[in-house]
């Protein structure tokens, strides 16, 4: 995957598969990223973003938030205010997936 129309035409050339991400916004780009990789969307995630270790439900924080923690190297994650911003994202994508008007 990339943004590079050179070298997506060179990794093309050689029988490998690139994704072009095009696209002025991180929207129109995860959409068209999601689309041609046949993937969807979602929000709960099972994995760290750190180590790529298993999430699991550790409990809640002292503001009654979930907390999960990774089994791997121990991160601990939380919904916090963040949460709100990738939850709109997320929804703009799968708008724009639904619209299925990839970007060239």
């Amino acid at each position: 995957m990339t943004s590079d129309r050179e070298l997506h035409a060179q990794v093309t050339r050689m029988g490998l598969k690139s994704i072009l991400v095009t696209g002025d916004s991180i929207v129109d780009k995860l959409a068209v990223v999601m689309i041609r990789a046949h993937l969807k969307p979602q929000l709960e995630s099972t994995r760290c973003t750190v180590c790529g270790g298993r999430l699991e439900v550790t409990g809640e924080d002292r503001l009654g938030r979930v907390t999960w923690s990774c089994e791997s190297c121990g991160k601990i994650y939380w919904k916090g205010s963040h949460w709100k911003n990738i939850t709109r994202t997320v929804k703009l994508v799968e708008q724009r997936i639904a619209r299925h008007s990839p970007l060239d």
